[in-house]
């Protein structure tokens, strides 16, 4: 203890030992008669010509505390050294009046008050409090403040926007077709995703206490992939295929899988992104010639297509569906081969055909909700994984 060490360094000097041992151990100061019997000590210490410095060193107290000792006795007698030390506290303010203040420093800029910050943090706010209102509170305290009026620290929330001119009208005509598909007609989202290079992927996993799941930044890719999808609005079944690049050859083959899938249908409608390739005049010219042969022929569905506004993808449901199938087989994975990671995606897509074949379910949650869309105005913006 404290005391503990200041009596240890008392007995190193000789001529205080005698008076020191057996009783100061008991106190936790020291005492008038203690404090009495060193100021003795040290007029003796500089009789013999010794430094006010070199004693407080000695016995271990400050030569500030020795002094006021001195100037205590000097001015009361013993018995000032009986008045114990009266420390001046801030006055402290009500709970009320500090929550008030704060208030009042928080709806103000940081920089109003001094302070070159953005926003507010609690060491900021108690430093501001502190320099305006004379009050005296821990950073800590006043968080504790703002939490009991109703504020609490969050990250802010940054959402996807389209600056597309024409959203309303083309999530009106989108909204519109799925409101309206008859039993002989699908729509489908496509998307495409990747190149994903084959590497050792991070992600979230179960281990053990002490241990990490390291990946290394730089890695020499072993290969990559490139997958085009689309996913039935109605039936939530997928299909894709693995592409060489991101283009419109690549977007037709995946047409005429569709087309060759679903012969017995009289329409397909195509909703994709505002990517370049998807609306390239190679694939305008091939639509509208297949679209005459079909009528031709008198086999197989009409192509429609849906385009979504510009960066909007947050409307393309296939998203969340890639999503989902990233973090099951791409994340924490150290796949050897294109071929693996190929085979790891399309065991998951047929797995996830088989369940929704088992359990219908449609695709997407609020873009079937025409009531969701009624103030396009503040849904230009939102959370794909909901819609």
């Amino acid at each position: 203890m404290i005391v503990q060490s200041t009596v240890t360094r008392l007995l190193k000097v000789p001529e205080l030992r005698p008076r020191i041992v057996g009783s100061t151990f008991r106190f936790m100061r020291l005492g008038p008669h203690e404090k009495s019997y060193v100021l003795s000590r040290l007029q003796n210490y500089k009789f013999a010509g010794g430094a006010l410095p070199d004693f407080c060193a000695a016995v271990g107290i400050s030569t500030s505390t020795i002094e006021r000792w001195a100037a205590a006795c000097a001015r009361y007698g013993e018995a000032g050294l009986y008045a114990r030390t009266r420390r001046k506290f801030a006055k402290r303010a009500s709970a009320k009046e500090t929550n008030a203040r704060i208030l009042e420093l928080f709806h103000n800029q940081p920089r109003t008050y001094g302070i070159n910050r953005a926003s507010w943090t609690g060491e900021s706010l108690a430093d501001a409090l502190h320099r305006t209102f004379r009050i005296t509170i821990s950073g800590g305290s006043a968080r504790r403040h703002l939490r009991r009026v109703g504020y609490t620290m969050r990250r802010a929330k940054q959402v996807l926007t389209s600056p597309d001119t024409d959203y309303r009208e083309k999530v009106e005509t989108l909204l519109q077709t799925l409101q309206t598909l008859r039993e002989t007609e699908m729509l489908f989202f496509v998307d495409e995703l990747g190149p994903l290079p084959v590497k050792k992927h991070g992600g979230r996993l179960f281990v053990k206490k002490g241990e990490a799941f390291v990946v290394p930044q730089y890695q020499t890719p072993k290969g990559s992939i490139i997958q085009a999808g689309a996913l039935s609005a109605t039936t939530n079944q997928m299909t894709w295929c693995f592409v060489q690049s991101k283009d419109s050859r690549a977007m037709v083959d995946l047409i005429e899988i569709l087309f060759n899938q679903h012969r017995d249908k009289t329409r397909l409608y195509i909703t994709w992104d505002a990517a370049s390739w998807h609306d390239s005049i190679s694939l305008v010219d091939w639509l509208e010639t297949f679209n005459q042969q079909t009528i031709k022929t008198e086999e197989g569905p009409l192509l429609a297509l849906l385009p979504l506004p510009s960066c909007s993808q947050f409307l393309n449901i296939i998203e969340s569906a890639f999503g989902v199938m990233k973090k099951a087989v791409i994340h924490h994975s150290d796949y050897q081969s294109d071929d693996e990671m190929k085979t790891a995606i399309s065991q998951h897509f047929v797995e996830r055909n088989v369940y929704f074949q088992e359990n219908p379910k449609r695709a997407g949650k609020k873009i079937w909700e025409i009531d969701f869309f009624r103030d396009m105005d503040i849904l230009r913006s939102g959370n794909y994984r909901e819609w």
